[in-house]
């Protein structure tokens, strides 16, 4: 075969133009990916069809094939058939990436475009093909009807685990090289060839056997796998296969003994009846994360039944299936949604978790690990856990990471963190004191239960793109005899602006909501409306999904809000609004709320356990004055940009613009410092703790107003 001096082309990016040449042609594609990689490890399964060993014999190798896979199972799952070789025929000539790739690395401008691609592919990455399925095109991720089929509801559930963060998994399940490990949603295999490889560098190191048997024994009796689908059960073998025949040619015909599970879909895993409780020393996993509200109707009631404590979502299951399934002493390795550690429907998971297993590391992520399902929503942690009863009067510990900062974490003042608030929320890293709030006061849900107050969701239309027009939008349609503007109200829908907003949205309100009740009727929802009895009522609102930071503001004047501008509403005239909502956009509100939940996804929930007391008349006033002058500052600005963007010279120039927004800038960071020191009084906060919740990362960015 010839080859190149040096690595130029990295697998992602291989993948990526392999995958768009042939997007019309998914699984063309992978069958064409693995051709790929056997040839480039000069590897010749006789598995495969004729027509795939007849294909692998046309890229110009000039090195032998080897058929050295005599008996490996599995591998035929990738075979091309008859009219895939004609499909490829055509499709070939058609790869443009690949000729994009030749002039990029100054290839050949003659000879087979296949066998140059593969030149340039990075050889040891067994992970190649699995690499490939990630950039195959799949259902957009905002996309979930009520019934779906079965491959589009898989493909949501289907983002491989990093490299890294494999070896870390393994690195922290399997401490002494003897475990009995299992993967019970294996994926790609990137967690397994990890186990693996993990595995032979600890009994390699130990000398407790030559290598070679200790292949033997990890792939007969030390590593599981399992899934539902069986393409995922295909890329996993194929990972380790071309593993071994890199690095154990003569063993390769071990993987027949891998223990790899083809499931019953859409159980799998959580069906309690396929292994013993207590069957593994260790279990390493990057679960599927999928809504109760999306999945399966099968699957959903299994959770239910089953799992109530997680029945919300596919990877709490995974949580608690995978801690029955350990032996006392087994170790759990994951890596997993953020969200369980402070919602409220997962409080007894919680607490389940807590009394079943002490933390070993916990390591805050954050959005943005799997590469093919960017956003801020996927928000990740790994999560380390050993199965054994707390012993009482412990001092024991662990690490906690969040930003690449590290601190040792009490179980001990974990516990009673968790006990303090309503939920029990695994809060990790809070300030000295700051739990005694929670004990102290009541929390704004207390004065709802009372009926004080009224936090509530807003509406869920279905099909936004339907019934929301933007003012300027409906304004042409209207000219154009297209719409009636009697039928549109102004619509609230999040923002994260602070203080005030003046929503540019309209929502079609024919027949008085109507025509939305019989849409959502039609797509399985309640015709009831959510928070319509406080519709066009002024509130306070806050933006759901708050990426850089929590602001409140006042609901939109006479408006419909959205489930993302979720709303609070005073009914006891004794609690003043914009008192409240002064105090919401506090320091140590934002800071707190900030503990309850470290994701990017502000529930009512959360809002709801926030501790709170009432100012005195006195405090009260200032804080609503402050808040009233906060508002006009910016309404004030509003209009000014507004004015400006039509007419930037004349009375004003550019610059006397900037130095109004600075001024607007300055007097309202005044006016928010005046409403920390009220706060802060308020609470009793001593002096030095104030610093510490007001330089918080989340107040921080809280502080920063979008104009």
């Amino acid at each position: 075969m010839k080859t190149t001096t040096k690595t130029i082309l990295h697998p992602k990016k291989a993948a990526k133009i392999l995958s768009q040449g042939l997007e019309d042609a998914p699984q063309l594609s992978l069958k064409l990916a693995a051709h790929l990689a056997l040839a480039r490890n000069r590897l010749l399964p006789d598995g495969l069809s004729p027509e795939s060993k007849s294909f692998l014999k046309t890229l110009d190798i000039t090195e032998a094939l080897l058929d050295r896979t005599a008996g490996v199972k599995g591998l035929e799952y990738f075979s091309l058939s008859k009219s895939d070789l004609e499909r490829l025929e055509k499709l070939i000539p058609q790869l443009k990436p690949l000729d994009r790739t030749r002039r990029e690395f100054g290839a050949p401008s003659q000879g087979n475009n296949l066998f140059i691609f593969i030149d340039f592919i990075e050889i040891d990455n067994p992970l190649w093909l699995s690499e490939v399925f990630e950039y195959l095109p799949r259902p957009a991720q905002n996309q979930q009807p009520a019934k779906e089929e079965k491959a589009d509801w898989l493909a949501r559930t289907q983002f491989f685990t990093p490299t890294w963060v494999a070896e870390q998994l393994a690195e922290r399940a399997l401490p002494s090289g003897k475990e009995i490990v299992l993967d019970p949603a294996c994926g790609g295999g990137h967690l397994l060839l990890a186990a693996l490889k993990h595995l032979l560098k600890l009994q390699a190191a130990k000398r407790e056997s030559r290598t070679l048997d200790s292949l033997d024994g990890i792939l007969s009796g030390q590593l599981y796998g399992a899934d539902i689908d069986e393409t995922m059960l295909a890329l996993s073998r194929f990972a380790l296969y071309l593993f071994l025949g890199r690095h154990y040619p003569s063993k390769i015909s071990l993987l027949n003994k891998l223990n790899l599970r083809l499931l019953p879909s859409p159980i799998g895993s959580l069906d309690q009846s396929l292994w013993p409780p207590a069957s593994f020393d260790a279990i390493i996993m990057n679960p599927p994360y999928q809504s109760s509200r999306t999945m399966d109707g099968a699957l959903a009631l299994y959770l239910k039944e089953n799992y109530p404590r997680a029945k919300n979502d596919l990877y709490a299951g995974f949580l608690e299936m995978a801690l029955n399934l350990l032996k006392e002493g087994g170790r759990l390795s994951t890596i997993c949604q953020k969200s369980f550690f402070s919602i409220a429907r997962y409080k007894a998971l919680r607490m389940h978790l807590i009394e079943k297993a002490n933390f070993e590391y916990v390591d805050a992520l954050g959005p943005g690990i799997f590469a093919t399902c960017p956003g801020e929503k996927v928000n990740t942690a790994i999560i380390s856990l050993q199965k054994r009863k707390p012993i009482a009067g412990s001092t024991e510990s662990f690490i906690y990471r969040e930003n690449n900062e590290e601190k040792t974490v009490e179980l001990a003042n974990l516990l009673k963190t968790s006990a303090a608030i309503s939920g029990f929320p695994y809060i990790f890293s809070m300030a000295a004191g700051a739990a005694t709030y929670f004990e102290k006061h009541q929390s704004l849900g207390d004065l709802e239960e009372e009926g004080r107050v009224l936090l509530t969701n807003g509406l869920f239309t279905c099909n936004n793109k339907l019934f929301i027009k933007d003012k300027e939008e409906l304004a042409k349609l209207v000219l154009l005899g297209e719409e009636k503007a009697d039928d549109y109200v102004p619509y609230d829908k999040g923002g994260g602006q602070k203080w005030f907003h003046d929503t540019r949205l309209r929502l079609k309100w024919q027949g008085n909501g109507d025509l939305i009740r019989r849409y959502r009727k039609e797509r399985g929802q309640s015709e009831s409306l959510p928070g319509e009895s406080h519709y066009f009522q002024p509130g306070l609102t806050y933006s759901y999904i708050g990426t850089s930071g929590f602001r409140a503001r006042l609901l939109s004047p006479e408006a419909v809000f959205d489930i993302s501008s979720s709303a609070v509403f005073c009914k006891d005239k004794a609690i003043d609004l914009l008192a409240l909502l002064a105090f919401l956009n506090s320091s140590l509100s934002i800071y707190l709320l900030a503990k309850l939940n470290p994701t990017i996804n502000f529930q009512i929930g959360d809002l709801r356990r926030l501790p709170i007391k009432l100012p005195d008349r006195a405090s009260g006033d200032e804080l609503s004055k402050l808040a009233h002058n906060c508002i006009e500052l910016v309404k004030e600005q509003a209009r000014l940009r507004e004015k400006s963007a039509v007419q930037i010279s004349g009375t004003k120039t550019k610059c006397e613009q900037d130095f109004i927004e600075k001024d607007f800038i300055e007097t309202e960071r005044k006016h928010q410092l005046r409403i920390d020191e009220l706060v802060f009084d308020l609470y009793q906060v001593p002096q030095k703790n104030r610093a510490e919740y007001s330089q918080d990362k989340w107040v921080l960015s809280s502080r920063i107003l979008k104009l």
